[in-house]
């Protein structure tokens, strides 16, 4: 792919990234990639391996995690959110598959990518690791919330499936 001019502003706007410095965050998108995507389209598909952060420049996406005959839901996600993060910690394959619903744009950014932003700065990159473990406890809070209300009322919570937490 050829280099982009990538909205530094609305990735600055993202809550994960507002505490990076303006060389920080440079840094940090220097080997990021813009990736289009039309609606309809498959970014992920669940339990397929991933390496990168997916930071959402404009468009909504869908997380839906499918178990046996069941496809459900997790969350929608519109310009601002971001996605893939657990591909960071672990090379387990994905929890859930992320579709396209509008034409977008996505940022990506590779796990080695992060790797390099993190060696040469340590107290940003363990920021940045604090803030993307935070968010994937709220995720988590959240699963346990609608696996219990599944187990003690038959039915899933809607909680956690608006716009995703990401942003604040």
């Amino acid at each position: 792919m050829a280099a982009i001019m990538i909205d530094k502003a609305m990735v600055q706007r993202v809550g994960l990234f507002s505490k990076l410095s303006p060389r920080e965050l440079e840094a940090f998108l220097q080997g990021a990639k813009e990736v289009p995507f039309k609606a309809g389209d498959e970014i992920l598909t669940q339990g397929t391996v991933n390496g990168s952060l997916y930071i959402i420049a404009d468009g909504v996406l869908h997380a839906r995690r499918t178990g046996g005959r069941r496809n459900v839901l997790l969350a929608r996600l519109e310009a601002g959110s971001f996605f893939g993060e657990m591909s960071l910690f672990d090379a387990a394959p994905t929890s859930a598959s992320i579709q396209a619903i509008s034409d977008g744009t996505l940022i990506r950014i590779t796990r080695e990518g992060i790797d390099q932003f993190i060696d040469h700065y340590p107290k940003a990159g363990a920021s940045l690791l604090q803030k993307l473990l935070k968010g994937i406890a709220r995720r988590l809070r959240m699963a346990d919330d609608r696996v219990t209300n599944a187990l003690l009322f038959g039915g899933l919570s809607t909680r956690g499936t608006a716009k995703s937490e990401e942003t604040q």
